[in-house]
């Protein structure tokens, strides 16, 4: 349907639907109790004219297409929200209603926008909602394209994932000019106890507590929330301080009143809107701020290497931006990679270090995979609008962000993709918490490639420190977030390091990736329970449950550590590998070939067939020819057991043989748990041919505590009791059985 340059009345008391079609028109007035809907693909154009709304106008799916001269482009007793508009052609179009646009405002041509009308008394909102979010899209490279007050939206949904209370730190920035932090973030008010000094809207703004504010009228004065004394560590934003050639967040602002583009970006630790105070509750909340939108081409300073080894940079467009635009235009004088805050890291978030690994194609650390080892898509090398991040100089200078560099669609997900088919990763992230409850805190990530040097050098990147809990790589007294080494040709440790843990479950989960060195073996040594955990180097993500408690050497930063070994370098050979029971024992027999320099075999054992104790050595026979080693089990387990053996050579080499798996007896006498592991929340106890009387029986974690205490009554010698475990995280444990003569059991459990 075309109408070219006409006026369409929409005045009767009726629903309008306008589906699909393009509408050309010189204006439209919509009356009063008209509702006019824009459904599907639908484009309405008007040329040299405007909208008058005095009903209500539904934007749908649709674009509004202002063309032509200089006019008053929206008129009306009715507010308007649009989806699109552009605007087109030549002159000044001036904005005389109160709208807003969830999508994308164009500007193309000589036509300059007016968005706050000749008075100065309109409103012109991008909009930000959970599901969108509105932008700019590239204008003139000179800038000047809008005029006027542009009220700019950032929602923020609280991070609730895991056992998370909602609250978060943000590394935010306001792509405005002429307002301060508390006219926008605080919505113009202050708080004392609760009381705000004006009506707080809903949904909209954040409390901030300010550094030293010790009474309401010092916090009301310089524009903070106040409801108790405030500290450093109390203070609700930060501003990026550099000493020397580092940085930190304990420069602390004293007035909220300052200019909110008076530095790059802010690190503001959001409760939801202005409702939340103190506690641990949260909502969503938008923050938003009116003033004049940056525009045209921006320069950010960047200080030599030598000088600072981060500079913070905030988003300057309400659009978002794309990093591989700006580093490829600019590689001499920025690094190929970034630095984000990620809320939903850590507690309150943490850093995301963000790679270019070839053309549109990043890679991000930590690993961004979900509990399950599963990867989860994500394009980091877009910046959203009103994010703040950081930059590494190449050689510093300066270095811009134009017009050009925003980005208006995504392309396909390629982040995880690598170019480089020599580089063998092993990520490693550091998880809060037990089984599928666990939230990713922190990661770093450890290259092996033929580039790479063994000392520290330009392929390893330094670590950040985070607010809670952190994770290295240690190398020469360096904190390391990606460290890069010479492929493994010998034996190769990466020596981790844990900050700020506090008493809870953790997990460490491995991914190995693209290891083309066939037989290496890695391990995680933890020297805090002297457990060795094998790693799966070529396949499905390995998971280690640990615990942090009171004992110091669980809290050690050195307690992990990751072992490599190549399996050809031990010169030992299995030929084979068996266990079986034999009356009350268990045998475990193997056999090798071209044994040199070895000096003995440790026999391993495991209840869950992922993490193994030594339970037995033997020495080696150091012969050529074949060897044959056989060993009884003691006090074999009478549930099921797995075995493996570890071969020692004289230069602390190690080579592991294949796992093997002696299946549960229950004709010989003893106390057995079926099934294990547990999936249905309840243990099977097993005793068979046992002395009659009363057992106490005790569910432990590994730092000692105990879980659960029942008794159980034996009165025929042989029963089956069941232990309810539903509230038991997934897990290893261990069932401690202490018999009627007050002699002690321990059987080895793993909860899913």
């Amino acid at each position: 349907m075309k109408n070219q340059s006409r006026i369409l009345k929409i005045l009767l008391f009726v629903t309008v639907i306008i589906a699909g079609f393009q509408i050309n028109a010189q204006v439209l007035t919509i009356g009063s109790n008209i509702h006019y809907v824009t459904s599907g693909n639908t484009y309405l154009v008007l040329n040299n004219g405007g909208i008058k709304n005095n009903g209500t106008f539904h934007a749908g799916n649709g674009t509004v297409v202002f063309s032509g001269g200089s006019y008053v482009i929206d008129t009306g007793t009715s507010a308007i929200t649009y989806n699109n508009i552009t605007l087109s052609g030549n002159g000044t179009k001036v904005n005389s209603n109160n709208v807003a646009v969830k999508g994308t405002v164009s500007v193309s041509g000589s036509t300059i926008v007016d968005a706050d009308g000749y008075a100065n008394n309109k409103t012109f909102t991008l909009r930000s909602t959970a599901t969108s979010q509105a932008t700019v899209a590239q204008g003139s490279a000179s800038g000047g394209y809008i005029t006027g007050n542009v009220t700019v939206e950032r929602y923020i949904a609280p991070n609730t994932s895991g056992n998370r209370t909602g609250r978060a730190w943000r590394l935010l920035t306001a792509p405005v000019s002429g307002t301060s932090i508390n006219a926008a973030w605080q919505e113009g008010l202050t708080s004392n106890n609760g009381t705000h000094s004006g009506t707080a809207t809903p949904g909209y703004g954040t409390l901030i507590t300010g550094y030293g504010q010790q009474t309401a009228g010092n916090a009301n004065l310089n524009g903070f929330d106040f409801w108790n004394a405030i500290s450093n560590s109390t203070s609700s934003l930060r501003r990026y301080s550099i000493t020397g050639n580092s940085g930190n967040w304990g420069g602390f602002l004293n007035n909220t009143h300052t200019p909110i583009d008076s530095l790059p970006a802010y690190m503001l630790y959001v409760r939801g809107d202005r409702s939340v105070s103190t506690g641990t509750s949260s909502n969503a909340t938008t923050l938003r701020a009116t003033g004049t939108i940056k525009q045209g081409t921006q320069t950010i300073s960047v200080p030599p290497v030598a000088t600072a080894a981060y500079t913070l940079v905030g988003n300057p467009f309400p659009s978002p931006i794309d990093f591989e635009k700006i580093y490829t235009a600019q590689f001499s004088i920025i690094k190929n990679r970034f630095w984000l805050w990620d809320a939903n890291l850590n507690i309150a978030g943490g850093y995301r270090l963000v790679e270019r690994t070839g053309a549109n194609d990043y890679n991000s650390t930590p690993y961004n995979m979900n509990i399950a080892g599963t990867i989860i898509p994500g394009d980091y090398q877009f910046i959203e609008p009103g994010a703040g991040f950081f930059v590494e100089p190449e050689n510093g200078g300066s270095f811009t962000i134009a017009e050009s560099h925003k980005t208006g669609s995504t392309p396909p997900t390629t982040m995880f993709r690598t170019n480089n088919a020599t580089d063998e990763r092993m990520y490693i992230n550091l998880n809060s918490g037990s089984g599928s409850k666990a939230f990713v805190t922190d990661g770093v990530q450890a290259r092996f490639g033929t580039t790479y040097s063994a000392a520290i050098a330009a392929e390893d990147i330094a670590k950040p420190g985070n607010f809670n809990e952190g994770l290295a790589i240690r190398r020469s007294n360096t904190s390391l977030t990606v460290e890069g080494r010479p492929l493994i040709t010998n034996k190769d440790t990466i020596f981790l390091s844990l900050t700020n843990t506090a008493y809870k479950n953790y997990q460490l989960q491995l991914k190995a990736d693209n290891f083309s060195s066939a037989g290496v073996t890695g391990y995680v040594e933890d020297s805090y329970t002297g457990q060795s955990h094998y790693v799966n180097m070529y396949g499905n993500v390995t998971t280690i449950e640990f615990v942090i408690n009171s004992n110091a050497a669980s809290q050690a930063p050195d307690r992990f550590r990751v072992v490599f070994q190549p399996g050809t370098i031990l010169p030992v050979s299995y030929t084979s590998i068996k266990a079986y029971r034999q009356n009350s024992s268990i045998n475990v027999e193997w056999n090798t070939v071209n044994e040199t320099n070895l000096l003995a075999y440790d026999i391993e054992r495991s209840a869950d067939g992922i993490t193994f104790y030594k339970v037995g050595t033997q020495k080696a026979m150091n012969s050529v020819l074949t060897n044959n080693y056989k060993w009884p089990d003691p006090q074999p387990l009478v549930n099921d057991a797995y075995y493996r053996i570890k071969g020692i050579g004289k230069q602390n080499d190690i080579r592991y043989s294949s796992v093997v798996l002696v299946k549960a007896n229950l004709d010989i006498n003893g106390i057995a748990v079926f099934p294990n592991p547990i999936s249905n929340g309840t243990a099977s106890l097993q005793f068979t041919g046992m002395a009659k009387g009363t057992y106490t029986v005790k569910l432990v974690n590994p730092a000692g505590q105990v879980l659960l205490t029942r008794q159980i009554i034996n009165l025929s010698g042989s029963l089956s009791q069941n232990l309810p475990i539903h509230t038991i995280n997934p897990g290893v444990y261990y069932l401690q059985i202490i018999h009627p003569n007050n002699t002690t059991s321990l059987l080895n459990i793993l909860v899913k």
